[in-house]
């Protein structure tokens, strides 16, 4: 069963938030440990399963997608605080990357989660069912 909040109802700062950017932080950092292990000359080796595969360096590409999600989430709630985030935009992810690209990537979205982290923290965050409706994929009217 899903909650919803009411327009304007803010969810408030509470443990939750700081339990996820914990997570956030602590799968970040394994990340960059882990592209730091990977020898250069091994980069483009992939593991050919039977159900499809990527190489390192297009696995490295997809993590970047999707640390680049979690910055576009920030954004959403948060525009005017996380305007630098539309840069962001016009880098490439999806794409095969070297791991020292890698990282000084990872570091620029962790720098934008993190702020964003800090506006959940500070300000709470803005909720309203007609977006987590459409966030959710469901184009009919917002339920209360």
């Amino acid at each position: 069963m899903h909650t919803c909040f009411p327009v304007g109802v803010t969810v408030p700062d509470n443990s939750i938030v700081g339990s996820i950017r914990l997570k956030v932080r602590e799968q970040i950092e394994k990340t960059k440990h882990l592209i730091l292990l990977i020898p250069p000359d091994r980069i483009e080796w992939n593991p050919q399963w039977p159900c499809g595969s990527f190489d390192i360096g297009h696995l490295l590409g997809h993590l970047l997608e999707c640390l680049a999600g979690f910055c576009a989430v920030f954004h959403a709630a948060f525009p005017q605080q996380l305007k630098g985030v539309l840069e962001l935009r016009s880098l490439p992810v999806n794409h095969f990357c070297k791991p020292d690209k890698a990282i000084a990537r990872i570091q620029v979205y962790e720098t934008y989660i993190e702020e964003g982290f800090d506006l959940c923290s500070n300000e709470g965050v803005p909720v309203a069912t007609a977006d987590l409706y459409r966030w959710r994929g469901n184009a009919g009217t917002a339920r209360s």
